[in-house]
């Protein structure tokens, strides 16, 4: 997450596009490190620590969850190894969500494949703080796909970061460009 491509680290730039997305509050869940903390410590965001740097998702998305203030409506589920998301992808979530108040969900849909940015209503807090392993929050949209709502995005961003090689190739392709996907820079 402190890997950076034009002057921003993955985590800032993550955390910037939701506060752009006009979510509050933001909840950063990092690592419990001076590093982390201070890329982004221009941002009004709080601060979640998994109890275990090493474990899974499910333990980031609780962390996450428990983390939340009373009074929420909604989760939105954002990572930060997705470069090529954007304040409006994160936003099109919230806007569908207020559009269709029967979905329990919302999932950015890239061509076949879902994936984040997720909206989860309050009634699936409960889902979210029970899953386990490292498949995120991907059962509970299984689970609950014929009572969720979809967001299509280019399948062109859907570029998740998580290792060497698929940095490299982010990098290489986004290097000479601006990080906003084709259909937003019009």
């Amino acid at each position: 997450m402190l890997l950076a491509i034009h002057g921003e680290t993955l985590l800032h730039r993550a955390c910037r596009n939701a506060v752009s997305a006009q979510f509050d509050p933001v909840i950063a869940v990092i690592r419990n490190d001076a590093a982390a903390r201070n890329a982004i410590r221009d941002l009004p965001c709080l601060v979640a620590v998994p109890p275990d740097v090493g474990a899974p998702m499910s333990a980031s998305i609780r962390a996450g969850v428990q983390a939340l203030p009373a009074g929420y409506d909604a989760i939105v589920i954002v990572l930060g190894d997705m470069p090529a998301v954007t304040s409006a992808m994160m936003r099109a979530v919230a806007e569908i969500a207020a559009n269709q108040p029967d979905a329990l969900l919302v999932a950015s849909r890239y061509g076949s494949v879902v994936a984040p940015p997720l909206l989860f209503r309050r009634c699936l807090v409960n889902e979210l703080l029970d899953c386990r392993g490292d498949r995120g929050a991907r059962d509970i949209v299984h689970r609950h796909h014929e009572d969720a709502a979809f967001v299509d995005c280019s399948p062109e961003t859907l570029a998740d970061v998580d290792t060497p090689d698929e940095w490299d190739r982010y990098v290489t392709r986004f290097a000479s460009e601006p990080l906003v996907p084709p259909r937003e820079r019009a």
